[in-house]
């Protein structure tokens, strides 16, 4: 292993801290000049969100009222009988 005149840090030691790092660039995001000039093309809409005259999303129109739920019998107890007595006379048939 070579040291290559680099003096090493003990171990143990945390990596120096800060930002940016060693070795970026010191600018920040987006870099300068982003985005180009005549960005979006000519024909599309400025950014920005939503478009002007669209309703915001995730909401029902006003006066909007949904369907009520649907009430459902409950036979499972019935279904249940009817079912084990085909079961039992199709045994007895087959068997």
């Amino acid at each position: 292993m070579s040291n290559n005149n680099q003096q090493q840090p003990p171990v143990g030691v945390p990596p120096p801290q800060g930002y940016p790092p060693e070795g970026y660039p010191n600018g920040g995001y987006p870099p300068q000049g982003y985005p180009p000039q005549g960005y979006p093309p000519p024909g599309y809409p400025p950014q920005g969100y939503p478009p002007h005259g669209y309703p915001p999303q995730g909401y029902p129109p006003p006066g909007y009222y949904p369907p009520p739920p649907q009430q459902q019998k409950d036979n499972g107890f019935l279904d249940g009988c009817l079912a084990a007595l085909c079961c039992c006379c199709l045994l007895d048939a087959c068997f």
